[in-house]
């Protein structure tokens, strides 16, 4: 599967009196050596803070020596990317070498209010509203031939948050240019009050329930023949 994914996204909302810039110096101790300073970095904090759009985004991207994978550090937000996805055990190991940097001692007062993780496929080559496999009608007609379809669920499952969006066609320019189909998924826990010693289990905890369910609903989007017939 992990052929189909082009990213994946971890990351965080939380509050903490420690300084984001405090976190680069243990970044880099870690092998995360080229740190770049974002347009929000010069923006003053005291309009960082109070603005909406500016509160959760990054002051620093901060890349691996392998460039495989790139952490964002804020005042407000932190998390872990990568475009070369092998397997959740394989990031999963990267996401918890880098997210002991924002559990440390130092950060003693600590909390998290909110945790995402994204999945960005492309199934290449392939439009998934072909007739064969998933049909959409609307009043009886037929809207595989559309030349764009563009799809958005928001939904809620067990008490989590799950968007997705699905669009055909989506031209991969990163590389071969393929046309295929593309498929978002995001899930969330909202309203968190994670805090004190056992915030990394609660955290770890979370987040493999977010991946179960990212899974689930990839699975579900794409029926199982559909899944036999590109190797999923």
């Amino acid at each position: 599967m992990s052929n189909f994914i082009k990213q994946v996204v971890l990351d965080i909302h939380y509050t903490s009196s420690y300084p984001s810039a405090g976190f680069i110096g243990e970044l880099y101790e870690l092998g995360y050596t080229d740190v770049v300073e974002t347009p929000f970095y010069g923006i003053p904090k005291e309009i960082r803070t109070k603005n909406p759009d500016f509160v959760f985004q990054p002051m620093y991207e901060v890349t691996s020596i392998d460039t495989n994978y790139k952490v964002s550090v804020g005042d407000n937000t932190f998390g872990i990317n990568t475009n070369r996805y092998e397997s959740w055990s394989d990031f999963i190991k990267h996401a918890k070498e880098v997210f002991s940097v924002l559990f440390s001692k130092k950060n003693s007062n600590l909390s998290i209010a909110r945790i995402g993780l994204r999945y960005l496929y492309l199934i290449g080559d392939k439009n998934i509203f072909d007739d064969k496999h998933i049909v959409l009608k609307i009043s009886g007609k037929d809207r595989n031939k559309s030349n764009m379809i563009n799809l958005r669920f928001d939904n809620e499952i067990r008490g989590y948050k799950v968007v997705e969006n699905i669009i055909y066609p989506f031209n991969d320019k990163s590389a071969t240019n393929k046309v295929g189909t593309f498929i978002d998924i995001i899930t969330v826990k909202e309203n968190l009050e994670i805090s004190g010693e056992e915030i990394d289990k609660e955290f770890y905890k979370i987040i493999n329930d977010l991946h179960r369910l990212n899974k689930e609903q990839f699975r579900e989007i794409l029926p199982n023949d559909l899944r036999r017939e590109i190797g999923i």
